[in-house]
């Protein structure tokens, strides 16, 4: 199934209102965190890195037994 690019921008619009869409430092410090530059800095590193194939196949896993028991199938 695909998705025309109105679809994905309603989605992408419900999603926002469903969220929020206030910065993630402003999140943050209102759960009583207090960011830094050097916390940043470690996170954009780890973001950085593609994803480990492990953590791929079982995220495919995950969705498979989601969509098996969405659609009457789970084992």
């Amino acid at each position: 199934m695909t998705s025309s690019a109105s679809e994905n921008a309603a989605a992408a619009a419900g999603l926002a209102e469903y969220v929020g869409t206030e910065p993630a430092e402003e999140v943050l410090r209102d759960a009583g965190m207090a960011p830094t530059e050097a916390g940043k800095q470690r996170w954009r590193e780890l973001l950085s890195q593609p994803i480990p194939e492990e953590a791929l196949a079982e995220g495919r896993r995950w969705l498979a037994e989601a969509r098996d028991e969405a659609h009457g199938e789970a084992a």
